[in-house]
């Protein structure tokens, strides 16, 4: 499970979570390609606050709650440019 507080780090949390989407699709004349099975399966769509956790504590107004359970897939590396995280390595 991931709290983010941010628009930014929500989008990195989705991207995580299922990085293809929002990829290239398949062309419809070309043969149907099977699939990859997902790492990650989502538990719930992301929580937020609700009305009384907004009158105790006004701040967690920008808090989205994000989970997923893993799969039995192997880890795959983690691609930086595609979450949208700036490589740090390469800032000095």
């Amino acid at each position: 499970a991931v709290v983010s507080f941010h628009s930014l780090e929500d989008r990195i949390v989705k991207r995580f979570f299922d990085p293809d989407k929002g990829g290239p699709t398949a062309s419809r004349h070309l043969p149907q390609v099977e699939a990859e099975p997902r790492r990650w399966q989502p538990v719930a769509k992301a929580v937020k606050p609700g009305a009384a956790e907004l009158a105790r504590n006004p701040r967690s107004r920008s808090a989205v709650l994000r989970s997923g359970t893993r799969s039995s897939l192997a880890a795959r590396p983690v691609n930086r440019r595609g979450l949208g995280v700036p490589d740090y390595r390469s800032a000095e």
